[in-house]
C-alpha cells in the first residue's frame, strides 16, 4: 500500500510540474515580485484561497507572493540610534514571519542631507526614502525620482494605510492630482511662538514677571546684550544656515508660508485668496527682519564670529551660553531638562499676540516615497504599510523597547525610559507616525501650559484655502530658469541678512537684493503662481 501511495504521489507531482511549465508566465507587475508564479488554473480559486488570504493577525498575507525572501532598503533622515541594530533585528524577526522580508536601513543626518540626499536619489539599490515638503519633495517628484502611487496601487499594496489615512493627508501629498509620497497620519500644533528664558537674565533685564509680546521680547534681547558678559556668553547665538525669520518675524506679523516663499497674512481683514499672496522676501515684514538682525549684530547680541560657528544654537543655550532659545513644545522638555541639569533655572513662555493664528503641521511635513528605480516597489509598499500599521513594529520604530527606551503611562502618554539615550523617541520614524496609536509625550507642567495656550490659536480650516497647493514651476518656457536664478539670489543674500553681516550697508544691500530678484523675473513668477492658486481654489 505504501509503494502504491508513493507511486500515485510521484505521478501527481509530475503532472503538477508539467502544468507549471506549460502555463503562461505572469509578469512582475501582475504579482509585484521579481520572479512571478504562474496564474492559478481556472476554477481553482476556492482551493488556493485559504493559503493566500490574510487574517486579523496578518492582513498582508494574501496581497502577493512572498515565497522568495526579499530585502527592502529604506533611507531615512536622522542620527542612527545606538540601539538601532538591536531594534532592527526585532523588526526583521516579525517582518520575516509576516511577509518573508527583511528591512535594511540607511541614515542621512540633517547636517548632511543637502549633499547626501541627491546621491541617495540616484542610488538604484534604495527602495524607499524619506521625503517632505521642506526637502524638495515636489521638485524631486517632478524630476521622476519617485514612483507615482495611484489609488489602485495604494489600495492594493498599502491597504491598511488607505483605510486609516486622513483624506487631508493625501491631499497635502498630491502634486497636480498625483501622489508620490505616503505622509504621516499625524499632525499637531508644533509651532514656534514660545521661548525658553534663563531666569538670571530675566532678573537682570527687569522681566522676571514675564514677557508677553514681541515688543517686550525685542526689548529683552537688547537689554540682555547689555548685561551679559561675552566671557559667559551672548544674548543669542545666531547660526549659519538657520534662518530666524519665522519665530522672530513671521509670527509677529501673522504671516504664513504657502509655497515657494509665497506669503499670506492671516489677519481677519485680509481675504484668504490668491490676490493677497506675495513673495515674502519682497515684503515690508522681511525688510524689517533684515534691519533688525543688522541692528542686533551691531549691538553684539551674538558674536561677530557667528558666521563661522559650528555649534548649534540649541547647544549654546543648553550649555548656558545664551539668554534664550525659541523652542517648539515637542523639543522644549528635553531642552529645559538639559539646561537645568547645568544648574540654570528657566521659564518657558508664549509671546504671540491674542489675534495670532497658528496652523497644525502638515501631514506632508514627513513622508516616505518609493523610488522610481526600486526593483520591487510592490514589496516595498507592503513593508511600508506594515511599518506604519503593525502596532508592535511601529512602536519598535518609534521608540524601541518599552520599559527600556520608553515607558507607557497609565493615562496613555509616554515618558522616556532608563535607556532613552540609546534610542530616542521617533529619532528617525517621523513619517511612520499614526494618530490612531501614537502615544503623545507626557509633558512637564510648564510645557503643557504653553501647548494649551498655543492650541487656542489654531487657524480655522475655512481660513486656509491652500491645503495641498503646490506650484507648477514649468508652466511657461523660461519659468524654471527664472526660478533657479531667484533661488540662487536668495541663497546668496539670505544667511548674510540673518547674521547682520552687512552692518550699516544693510538697507542698501536689501534694495539691491530686491532689484536683483525683479531683474531675474520674480514678478512673472508671482503672477503665474497667483493664477495657479486661483485655479486650484476654484476646483
Amino acid at each position: 500500500m505504501k509503494k502504491v501511495l508513493a507511486l500515485i504521489l510521484c505521478i501527481a507531482l509530475a503532472i503538477s510540474a508539467l502544468s507549471a511549465c506549460t502555463a503562461p508566465a505572469a509578469t512582475p507587475a501582475d504579482t509585484g515580485t521579481k520572479e512571478a508564479e504562474a496564474p492559478a488554473e481556472e476554477g481553482k480559486e476556492d482551493e488556493e484561497a485559504p493559503a493566500a488570504e490574510g487574517d486579523e493577525e496578518n492582513p498582508w498575507a494574501g496581497i502577493m507572493d512572498y515565497s522568495k525572501e526579499a530585502t527592502i532598503v529604506y533611507t531615512v533622515f536622522g542620527n542612527k540610534p545606538n540601539a538601532m541594530d538591536e531594534i532592527l533585528d526585532l523588526i526583521n524577526e516579525k517582518l520575516m514571519k509576516l511577509i518573508n522580508t527583511k528591512l535594511e536601513m540607511n541614515f542621512i543626518t540633517l547636517a548632511d542631507w543637502t549633499t547626501k540626499y541627491p546621491l541617495a536619489l540616484a542610488d538604484d539599490s534604495i527602495d524607499m526614502i524619506y521625503a517632505a515638503s521642506w526637502n524638495n519633495y515636489a521638485t524631486n517628484a517632478g524630476k521622476g525620482a519617485f514612483l507615482e502611487l495611484t489609488e489602485d496601487f495604494r489600495s492594493t499594496y498599502l491597504p491598511v494605510t488607505t483605510e486609516v489615512m486622513s483624506p487631508a493627508a493625501w491631499k497635502q501629498a498630491s502634486i497636480d492630482g498625483k501622489v508620490y509620497g505616503v505622509p504621516r497620519n499625524q499632525h499637531d500644533n508644533n509651532n514656534y511662538g514660545a521661548f525658553i528664558f534663563r531666569k538670571d537674565i530675566l532678573e537682570k533685564t527687569g522681566y522676571s514677571d514675564g514677557i508677553h509680546n514681541y515688543d517686550e521680547f525685542f526689548d529683552f534681547v537688547d537689554k540682555a546684550a547689555e548685561v551679559m558678559d561675552p566671557e559667559d556668553g551672548y544674548a543669542f547665538y545666531a547660526f549659519p544656515s538657520m534662518p530666524m525669520v519665522q519665530p522672530f518675524e513671521m509670527l509677529k506679523d501673522h504671516i504664513m508660508n504657502v509655497y515657494n516663499n509665497l506669503a499670506w497674512c492671516t489677519d481677519e481683514e485680509i481675504e484668504p485668496d490668491c490676490s493677497n499672496l506675495n513673495y515674502y522676501y519682497l515684503t515690508d515684514s522681511y525688510k524689517e527682519y533684515v534691519l533688525r538682525m543688522a541692528d542686533w549684530a551691531k549691538k553684539g547680541v551674538w558674536p561677530s564670529t557667528a558666521i563661522d560657528s559650528s555649534t548649534h544654537t540649541e547647544d549654546q543655550f543648553t550649555n548656558g551660553r545664551s539668554a534664550f532659545y525659541q523652542a517648539r513644545y515637542t523639543e522644549a522638555g528635553n531642552i529645559i531638562k538639559s539646561i537645568e541639569e547645568k544648574g540654570y533655572e528657566v521659564e518657558y513662555w508664549p509671546i504671540i499676540d491674542d489675534d495670532t493664528y497658528l496652523r497644525l503641521t502638515d501631514y506632508s511635513g514627513d513622508m516616505t516615497a518609493i523610488t522610481s528605480m526600486s526593483k520591487q516597489p510592490e514589496r516595498a509598499a507592503v513593508v511600508l504599510d506594515i511599518l506604519r500599521n503593525d502596532v508592535e513594529i511601529n512602536m519598535l520604530c518609534q521608540g524601541g523597547i518599552e520599559g527600556r527606551h520608553y515607558i507607557l503611562n497609565e493615562d496613555g502618554t509616554r515618558s522616556a525610559g532608563p535607556e532613552a539615550d540609546e534610542y530616542g523617541w521617533s529619532a528617525w520614524a517621523w513619517s511612520l507616525r499614526d494618530m490612531n496609536h501614537y502615544p503623545v509625550e507626557k509633558l512637564e507642567p510648564r510645557v503643557q501650559a504653553v501647548l494649551d495656550e498655543l492650541d487656542k490659536h489654531v487657524l480655522p480650516e475655512e481660513r486656509w484655502p491652500f491645503d495641498g497647493f503646490v506650484t507648477n514651476d514649468e508652466a511657461y518656457d523660461n519659468m524654471s530658469a527664472e526660478l533657479a536664478v531667484v533661488k540662487s539670489i536668495v541663497t546668496e543674500y539670505q544667511y548674510s541678512f540673518d547674521l547682520g553681516v552687512f552692518g550699516d550697508d544693510t538697507e542698501a544691500k536689501y534694495e539691491q537684493f530686491c532689484q536683483e530678484l525683479k531683474d531675474a523675473g520674480i514678478d512673472n513668477l508671482v503672477a503665474e503662481w497667483r493664477k495657479q492658486a486661483a485655479e486650484y481654489m476654484a476646483r
